[in-house]
């Protein structure tokens, strides 16, 4: 029996399923006119976040165009991610106030 796993991830990798079809446009543009049905998502800064979980969780969040999630941190500071790349928040709070706060960890 032969392993689908990926052995390379470089420009071999075939992406055409990862195309924009007709599809997804319909979803992604419904998604948008429905302005009622909008999610406020928000994704704590912490010094020492892994820039790549954070970078996931935003995209994978605001990428259905139901919901937009936003960095907010307790101080309008940079907050220093653990590879010392400097984020500075959307929003300066303690806590998302009127929406789901998510974790990047």
């Amino acid at each position: 029996m032969r392993s689908r796993r990926r052995k390379h991830w470089d420009a071999r990798y075939d992406s055409a399923a990862f195309k924009f079809t007709r599809s997804f446009a319909l979803t992604a543009i419904g998604n948008v006119l429905a302005f009622w049905n909008r999610e406020r998502l928000g994704i704590e800064l912490s010094p020492g976040v892994d820039e790549v979980s954070l970078a996931l969780v935003a995209d994978a969040w605001s990428r259905t165009y139901r919901s937009r999630a936003k960095a907010f941190a307790a101080t309008d500071r940079a907050i220093e991610t653990r590879n010392g790349t400097r984020i500075l928040p959307d929003q300066v709070r303690h806590e998302l106030a009127g929406g789901a706060a998510l974790t990047a960890d």
